[in-house]
């Protein structure tokens, strides 16, 4: 399934502010404060597994629900607004990148922080 909203991030970050943040967390790490009360992982947005899906296997994830994540078809009603939550969850590369305290981990997470965007 093709997204027909690729641009819009903005609508997507207030609906995950809204509706996602919760389990999910601030920044798409997966350890909201509601997260540790599932008994599994709410995934981490940064990670290449989540970032390797395509845009339609999330946008169907969102409508239809996973697992103990809740189907949000309903609740988040117009598909232009759950594609824009895709176009954010997609940009989540973007968000802070996981520092690692020691390694080659630590030289690749410091050099991504410093590269122009």
């Amino acid at each position: 399934m093709k997204n027909p909203n690729a641009g819009d991030v903005n609508t997507g970050k207030d609906l995950f502010a809204k509706h996602c943040k919760s389990c999910h967390g601030k920044d798409g790490l997966g350890d909201g404060p509601k997260a540790a009360t599932l008994g599994k992982s709410c995934g981490d947005f940064t990670a290449k597994e989540f970032q390797s899906q395509t845009d339609g296997e999330i946008f169907y994830k969102i409508t239809t629900g996973r697992d103990k994540m809740p189907a949000f078809g309903k609740t988040i009603s117009e598909d232009n607004e759950r594609w824009s939550l895709v176009n954010y969850l997609r940009n989540s590369n973007k968000l802070p990148v996981r520092l690692f305290t020691r390694g080659p981990d630590l030289i690749l997470a410091f050099t991504l922080c410093f590269l122009p965007s």
